[in-house]
């Protein structure tokens, strides 16, 4: 029998067991045994192979997405899902289906009717970020498993993705995975070159177009567990700087909100002190730059010098002060 022909009753609201785990593991295998025994040899492919396989990427899809359902607000079937090794099987199917879609969007022009393959393995993909995504909530154990296979190559390459909705999901397994106090993945990333470069492409995916929501989040819990000068340093010598004083400054003047609070739990109270004590000291270094720009004096580093004022003065409650200078000096309107 093909595996994709056989019939899975159930739903996302029904009870799941070990047993019915193992069973969806098998069919994961099994497609992605199917689909690699194909693609092997693409030139080759009947009308009825490639038939085939479109039907057991669609189906390793949806199969996916049931187990991605089966988890929400679930701790039970987010453990069994671990015990039972599914986890390792989604984390091999991101693998292998990003795998199998650059060799088909490499051979596109030789072989036309793989083109449909692509954007099937993307949906595979998304479906398993965002299955991964609900396992690493909360779970610590999870968190470090998915982090020892992802980062940091495979991280990269979906943060590159032409795909938003990949690299979203991206954002949201790295945030899960640092947005808390004594994370082994936070000091990781902090210390290498590969993980400070992607919290480089973090930052830049919350500019437009992408304007990612989870990236967003995942620099809003870096500056939550005391990061924030770190980010900076890692970004202050070009336009990301501007995006980060962005996200710090809707951090600040944002009323909390049930849904963050969820997420970042005892992190949602404040933004650290030592943020702000960090950009008064670096304004008071740099107050000379107010000054020159108030006289019309051309300071192209000075936009960031009033950007942290702009911060400063919302959260000591000074803005009224801060509102009538730039009212007056048409110069400091950065």
């Amino acid at each position: 029998k093909q595996w994709y022909q056989r019939r899975v009753a159930i739903t996302a609201g029904e009870k799941f067991d070990e047993v019915m785990y193992d069973s969806l593991k098998s069919l994961l295998k099994a497609a992605n045994n199917d689909v690699k025994n194909k693609v092997e040899n693409l030139s080759k492919l009947t009308q009825r192979d490639v038939d085939t396989v479109t039907v057991t990427i669609i189906a390793t899809a949806n199969i996916i997405r049931l187990l991605r359902n089966s988890v929400i607000n679930l701790p039970r079937n987010q453990f069994l899902q671990v015990k039972t090794g599914l986890l390792d099987c989604i984390l091999d199917s991101v693998y292998f289906y990003h795998d199998v879609g650059t060799k088909c969007h490499r051979v596109k022009h030789k072989i036309p009717y793989v083109l449909t393959y692509t954007p099937l393995c993307i949906e595979v993909i998304r479906a398993a970020l965002q299955l991964t995504s609900n396992l690493c909530v909360g779970n610590h154990a999870v968190q470090g498993a998915v982090w020892a296979r992802l980062y940091p190559g495979m991280f990269n390459t979906l943060l590159n993705s032409i795909d938003k909705q990949v690299k979203n999901y991206v954002c949201a397994i790295l945030f899960h995975c640092t947005a808390w106090n004594g994370s082994a993945a936070l000091e990781e990333m902090m210390n290498g070159e590969e993980g400070k470069q992607m919290i480089r492409q973090c930052i830049g995916l919350i500019q437009p177009p992408n304007s990612l929501d989870w990236a967003q989040l995942f620099v809003e819990g870096l500056i939550c567990v005391e990061r924030f000068t770190c980010v900076f340093e890692i970004c202050k010598d070009d336009n990301l700087v501007f995006t980060l004083l962005e996200v710090l400054s809707e951090k600040v003047k944002s009323a909390p909100s049930a849904t963050k609070k969820q997420l970042f739990g005892e992190l949602e109270s404040a933004v650290p002190v030592t943020t702000f004590l960090f950009l008064a000291k670096l304004f008071a270094k740099n107050r000379q730059h107010i000054i020159d720009l108030a006289t019309g004096v051309n300071v192209p580093e000075g936009e960031v010098t009033v950007r942290i004022l702009h911060i400063l003065a919302k959260v000591t409650g000074l803005f009224e002060h801060y509102t009538r200078i730039t009212n007056n000096t048409p110069f400091l309107e950065c």
